[in-house]
């Protein structure tokens, strides 16, 4: 018997319900709540009630659940993920080395190599953009007096 886990899971980075009573939290639930009903039609009782986007390597299914329900995905996406997730571990070193050889010379890496220059060039770009959108919304909660800074 095959003693290898079937379900793969990953944190969920979208769709996360915010927590309190806010104008923000309320606005950001009601846009999710109307994205989530009308851009994924496939939806179903949450299977392990944790936020979390799942892969079934039996079956092939992926799915994603947030605020006790479950959507069907794209497989694509949890391997999209998963590869960020493995490029964020390497060492930026290793990254910067083939990207020097990269530019020296296009034909000098394999295949595996240009797949892992993508998704850690990739992955350093959605960190940029987490920081940013993070700063964004300290300023604007700051305008609107909801955070002090303390």
């Amino acid at each position: 018997m095959n003693k290898r886990p079937s379900i793969k899971v990953l944190p969920l980075l979208f769709y996360k319900y915010q927590k309190g009573e806010g104008f923000f939290a309320k606005h950001m639930n009601e846009r999710y709540d109307y994205e989530l009903g009308h851009y994924y039609y496939q939806h179903f009782d949450a299977v392990f009630n944790r936020d979390g986007i799942y892969y079934n390597r039996r079956t092939g299914v992926c799915w994603f659940e947030t605020n006790g329900k479950a959507y069907v995905c794209d497989k694509k996406d949890f391997f999209n993920a998963l590869a960020g997730y493995e490029a964020g571990e390497k060492d930026i070193k290793l990254f910067r080395q083939f990207k020097l050889i990269y530019e020296y010379d296009k034909s000098a890496l394999n295949k595996e190599q240009m797949q892992f220059l993508i998704h850690y060039s990739n992955n350093l770009e959605v960190r940029k953009q987490k920081r940013q959108n993070l700063k964004r919304m300290l300023m604007f909660k700051r305008r609107l007096g909801y955070w002090s800074g303390e």
